[in-house]
């Protein structure tokens, strides 16, 4: 990592390591866009120029992950977003 005047640099195109002064920080911050699909009812997740993955509300999806679903879909709601009306059921 290489760092300017205490802002960090990308390790690999928008993906920084933490500027905490300790040596091999164990935090990375990504540059994540998060949004909805209603026909899907998924959350996508994409960090820009890394990946693209979703989470899923159905119990029975190897991406069902309630707890991290309602809480992008708060994001989502406080943000004025398309969201979920609901939430999955918890487990």
């Amino acid at each position: 990592m290489v760092e300017d005047g205490g802002l960090a640099q990308p390790l690999v195109s928008d993906i920084f390591r933490s500027n905490s002064g300790v040596p091999m920080a164990k935090t990375v911050r990504l540059d994540v866009g998060i949004w909805y699909n209603e026909a899907t009812r998924h959350i996508h997740i994409a960090a820009k120029d890394s990946f693209i993955s979703t989470v899923s509300p159905d119990p029975e999806s190897k991406r069902f992950h309630p707890n991290l679903y309602r809480k992008l879909a708060t994001c989502l709601r406080e943000a004025g977003a398309p969201a979920p009306e609901t939430d999955p059921p918890r487990t």
